[in-house]
């Protein structure tokens, strides 16, 4: 042990204690000068006293403290100039305060951590093999702004049924989470403006709140607030459910079937099964079937209805329409398209190099030619075919000179004129 460790742990001892140990030492010197035998040796050299290091430590800390506090640890029988390690292990992290005591006990001060760090802290304070513990708790303080709020999905059927979820996860100012028990108060304003009032208690860190849907469609927004803490709005979108069955309708008339004109046909409006109507862009189809061929027209709603062009076949006959939303089917809609040929002439001629047969003109119904590019279908006896486009209702189909007219058939958007014996 060196001289200086001697001199401190000499001063450390109180002081009554020092003055009875230097009356007995000052006596033992002058009866060992009396009594020792005179030589060569001399008197013998006294040995300084030997002061025991303690092996027992105190600790006496606060057992809960607020967050952001600072607090003292006070230390009793330590060692004086002997180092003294006083470790803080908490779930954030550990913290050691190394000094060296100069008296029998000894203060620490324990700063606040600017961040989080509330929860048990296990204090370690060791001094040699001497060590010494305790817990703090270092309570969190209460909510502040803003509370983090998570919510989804974001959008949900409104049939009462389906439900989103929030949750809250509100810190005090060094981003502590909150104790356990807070309370959370969660405010609902559905789309028809009634207003929803729930609680929750954290647990876990988290408080959260199951939004139920209604079966009112529209935009549904969420308060959220704990203590004088609050959160930024949170929204999700109530939809409308699979639409019930509904009817199909034409919005135009039934025009003759010539091939070109053009009629609209639509749903009516899409509802669901409390009456709300379908959003814009629910996608929906139009089959036909029938004189129109099988056909797929895709559309979307808009205002709750479906509404396809149909182009109206180039024959007379009857089709049947039908519209698919989201699964569900229309009624079925018989339509018969009416022939657009009013009347219908033809003649054949005959030179030296071909036979011609003339077409037309062709009047519609509605008295005027039929529509350009509209075409005729020429077949003679013999089976051979030529097909032409008419202009003004007129044009002619050219075959060989010695072709076989004893029967001519020709066919305009469904009619059909036969002359014999040409």
């Amino acid at each position: 042990m060196g001289i200086d460790s001697f001199v401190a742990r000499w001063k450390a001892l109180p002081k009554s204690r020092r003055r009875r140990i230097e009356i007995v030492l000052a006596l033992s010197v002058v009866a060992l000068w009396f009594t020792w035998p005179r030589g060569d040796d001399g008197p013998p050299q006294i040995a300084p006293p030997t002061i025991a290091m303690t092996d027992v430590l105190s600790v006496d800390a606060p057992e809960r403290v607020s967050a952001g506090e600072d607090f003292q640890i006070l230390v009793d029988g330590v060692t004086p100039g002997l180092e003294i390690v006083a470790t803080l292990e908490a779930g954030y992290g550990l913290i050691e305060y190394p000094f060296t005591p100069d008296g029998a006990s000894a203060l620490i001060d324990v700063a606040a951590v600017n961040g989080p760090a509330s929860g048990s802290v296990l204090l370690t304070i060791a001094q040699g093999d001497a060590v010494a513990t305790q817990v703090v708790e270092i309570e969190p303080g209460p909510p502040t702004d803003p509370i983090d709020v998570y919510l989804g999905p974001r959008t949900v059927i409104a049939d009462a049924a389906h439900f989103v979820m929030l949750v809250a996860i509100p810190e005090d100012e060094f981003g502590n989470p909150v104790a356990e028990g807070t309370r959370v108060d969660f405010t609902t304003t559905r789309p028809n403006l009634a207003v929803e009032e729930e609680s929750d208690e954290t647990e876990d860190l988290l408080a959260w709140y199951e939004v139920f849907s209604r079966t009112v469609t529209g935009r549904t927004r969420i308060a959220t607030e704990s203590g004088e803490a609050g959160a930024p709005e949170r929204d999700f979108l109530e939809v409308a459910d699979i639409p019930v069955p509904f009817e199909i309708e034409l919005v135009d008339p039934i025009v003759p079937a010539d091939g070109q004109a053009l009629i609209r046909v639509r749903s009516d409006v899409l509802v669901d099964q409390f009456g709300n109507v379908m959003p814009d862009g629910v996608v929906a189809y139009l089959d036909t079937s029938g004189v129109t061929g099988t056909r797929r027209i895709h559309s979307q709603t808009i205002d709750g209805r479906a509404e396809f062009t149909l182009e109206v076949p180039d024959r007379p006959g009857s089709a049947t329409l039908m519209i698919v939303a989201s699964g569900t089917r229309s009624d079925v809609l018989d339509v018969d398209f009416p022939t657009a040929i009013a009347s219908m002439t033809a003649e054949v001629e005959r030179n030296e190099l071909t036979t011609m047969v003339h077409v037309g003109p062709i009047r519609s119904v509605r008295g005027s030619f039929v529509p350009e590019g509209a075409v005729a279908t020429v077949e003679l006896a013999d089976g051979e075919v030529r097909s032409i486009d008419l202009s003004l209702g007129i044009g002619t189909a050219f075959f060989p000179a010695d072709a076989d007219t004893t029967r001519v058939t020709v066919r305009v958007l469904g009619s059909e004129l036969v002359l014999e014996d040409q």
